[in-house]
C-alpha cells in the first residue's frame, strides 16, 4: 500500500511525509483526485491495475492504511475484480 501511497503524494513536493501517517496529507482536499488523475490513469490504462494491486497487498497486507479493510476480501477476489473491470482500454 505505501507503494501506492507514494504514487499518491508525489505529485506536490510541499506535501512531506514522515512515514507515521495513514493517508496522503492532502485526502480530504477538492484537489485530491485531480491532482493525482494524470498518474493513476496512465497506470490503469496501460494494464498496470492487476501488478499494482498485488505489489500493494504482497508488500503491505495488514498495514493500517485509512480506507483499507484488509479483512473484507481477499487478494484472489480483488484481482478478480480487477480483471473483469479490464486491462489495456483502447
Amino acid at each position: 500500500m505505501m507503494d501506492v501511497m507514494r504514487l499518491l503524494t508525489s505529485h506536490d513536493p510541499n506535501l512531506r511525509s514522515f512515514g507515521a501517517e495513514t493517508a496522503p496529507l492532502d485526502l480530504e482536499t477538492d484537489s485530491f483526485y485531480e491532482a493525482r488523475k494524470g498518474a493513476l490513469l496512465d497506470k490503469i490504462e496501460h494494464g498496470m491495475a492487476e501488478e499494482l494491486l498485488i505489489m500493494s497487498w504482497e508488500s503491505h497486507v495488514g498495514t493500517a492504511c485509512r480506507g483499507v479493510n484488509w479483512d473484507k476480501h481477499s487478494l484472489s477476489e480483488l484481482r478478480a475484480a480487477v480483471t473483469c473491470i479490464g486491462g489495456v482500454f483502447a
